[in-house]
């Protein structure tokens, strides 16, 4: 059994994301918007 690349595995998953699509850039905003708020808050409060 031969590995496949990640460029390859990407493009046999990422079909199955398109139904989910709008759920999935949300989900990443909200994980940005919680990295940014974990970084900024000790630094206004300290």
């Amino acid at each position: 059994m031969e590995q496949k690349s990640s460029k390859e595995l990407i493009s046999i998953v990422f079909p199955y994301f398109k139904k989910y699509q709008a759920t999935l850039y949300l989900d990443l905003a909200c994980a940005a918007l919680t990295t940014v708020a974990e970084m900024g808050l000790p630094i206004q409060f300290y």
